[in-house]
């Protein structure tokens, strides 16, 4: 079973969650620790464009 994203902007049609994982529209699995793991490098890398997503990253990946 899975459940379809409802798109919040058109970068979002085609993603879907199954069971715990974010699944992309190319079929990559994605966990959130996986994504934490990514914030994480984001991090520590220092990336100053990226660090303006970091909050939203997180707070998705949390829920």
């Amino acid at each position: 079973m899975h459940l379809d994203l409802i798109a919040i902007s058109e970068s979002w049609i085609g993603w879907r969650i199954a069971k715990e994982n974010l699944i992309s529209p190319n079929g990559l699995s994605i966990s959130s620790n996986k994504v934490l793991t990514g914030t994480t490098v984001i991090l520590e890398i220092g990336a100053k464009q990226d660090s303006r997503n970091v909050s939203l990253i997180m707070k998705t990946a949390r829920h």
